[in-house]
């Protein structure tokens, strides 16, 4: 991690360690669940965005370098952060892209607040429908405490393990699967109780919990849904619904990729947020 890059605040008790980088319009970016950060989706892409705004991306409590002594790790925990963490680096406006888990939390905040927001990306973002589309067995995992606890701490030990599951669950192309990345994800393999708690707290038998399906024609925000081919965690189909309960939503999809398509395929998710963004827009 590029340590210039590297801020930190303390809010109600938690040390909130967020990246911030560049100057003009504000832009946020929210990472997803399970072993991910601020760096891990957003460090190669952060130098990019700062070209054209000025960039703060935090860990959610729990996740990366931020703390939660209180344990607080449910979706409406994090609904209740956003918010306060605007007003603690005083942003009074944003564009948002919002990454899975992020993407719930972001759209829950736009559905209170839509004026803390300028444009919305959700990516691969949950809670946009309530069907459960995670394979029996590795929910039954989750559910078994002792089990899920056993398997992250084989992961951080055995690399092999770790990027068995990347392969079928997260990353399309095997080959992306590289050393480089595995080491850079059991580096960032601190609390396994921040992702269980979330997705105990989320998964029911047959449905999640958070599903905003119904509320997103209230959405008052400029909104892209972009969203991987071939995502084996939240799939693509059911964006074809959600983008036509929006106003005004428009919808992309990226081929040969899946669920972490920042990580799988930077150029183009790259081009397709800043498109966005930065439409509009009167540029130097």
């Amino acid at each position: 991690m590029q340590q210039e890059h590297s801020r930190t605040l303390e809010l109600h008790g938690r040390t909130i360690h967020y990246l911030e980088a560049g100057q003009g319009p504000e832009l946020v970016l929210l990472h997803g669940t399970a072993i991910d950060s601020a760096w891990l989706s957003y460090g190669k892409h952060l130098m990019h965005f700062a070209q054209h705004f000025h960039v703060i991306a935090p860990d959610f409590p729990g996740y990366g370098r931020s703390t939660d002594p209180e344990k607080r790790y449910k979706t409406r925990d994090h609904v209740e952060f956003l918010p306060d963490f605007f007003q603690a680096v005083g942003l009074q406006k944003a564009s948002v892209v919002a990454f899975s888990m992020g993407g719930a939390i972001a759209l829950q905040v736009a559905l209170k607040h839509p004026e803390l927001f300028e444009k919305l990306v959700l990516v691969d973002s949950f809670g946009l429908f309530g069907t459960i589309h995670v394979p029996l067995i590795p929910r039954l995992g989750i559910r078994a405490e002792k089990f899920a606890l056993w398997l992250w701490d084989v992961s951080k030990r055995f690399p092999a393990v770790l990027g068995l599951v990347l392969k079928l669950l997260v990353i399309h192309n095997p080959r992306l699967v590289t050393r480089e990345l595995l080491r850079e994800l059991q580096d960032e393999m601190h609390n396994p109780e921040t992702f269980l708690r979330w997705m105990q707290s989320e998964l029911g038998w047959t449905r999640y919990n958070t599903n905003l399906y119904q509320e997103l024609p209230q959405l008052q925000v400029p909104t892209l849904l972009l969203h991987a081919q071939q995502d084996r965690v939240t799939p693509a189909s059911r964006t074809h619904y959600a983008v036509k309960k929006i106003p005004g939503a428009r919808h992309m999809i990226i081929p040969r990729s899946g669920h972490w398509v920042m990580r799988e395929q930077p150029e183009v998710w790259r081009k397709c947020v800043l498109d966005f963004l930065l439409e509009g827009r009167i540029t130097s």
